[in-house]
């Protein structure tokens, strides 16, 4: 089923409850890939951050950095290490931007933000078939894709 892209707001209940478990940096294509419980994945394709309460603890430009330390910032490791443990409490979609907000237990949070009125900020997949994905203009497309792996078209 192809959705004609809307100005939409996600299901919460498609993360709640979720841990991610594993961090993917895409050298190639500059993406970040991070996977939920192993049947779902967001696929990021602008910056991100991650906060506490108090602070930005980590972003994605922070990658490969020195900054005065004895090797380079790995920001998978450093940010599996934060989130070891912590589910989702809260998952939510800026109508106008697309931008992501998922929060986690103890106050942390993950936010991306769009950073381009050109290319698609990150797309969503589940193991079941169902895909979301950004435009550059904040509209979000659904898709369904039938065990074939053929998209199914409902009007």
């Amino acid at each position: 089923m192809i959705i004609k892209g809307e100005k939409m707001k996600i299901d919460k209940a498609l993360f709640i409850g979720r841990e991610i478990t594993k961090i993917i940096f895409q050298k190639e294509s500059l993406d970040w890939l991070f996977v939920f419980n192993e049947d779902a994945f967001v696929r990021v394709s602008t910056p991100w951050r991650i906060i506490d309460t108090k602070q930005i603890r980590q972003a994605s430009g922070d990658e490969g950095h020195i900054y005065g330390l004895p090797k380079p910032v790995n920001v998978a490791k450093n940010v599996m290490e934060m989130l070891k443990g912590k589910k989702i409490i809260d998952f939510n979609n800026d109508i106008i931007t697309a931008d992501l907000v998922f929060e986690f237990e103890g106050g942390i949070k993950i936010q991306t933000f769009g950073n381009s009125a050109g290319y698609e900020p990150w797309d969503i997949q589940f193991k079941n078939g169902d895909m979301y994905f950004a435009t550059a203009g904040g509209k979000i497309y659904r898709e369904k894709w039938d065990e074939n792996k053929r998209i199914v078209i409902e009007e």
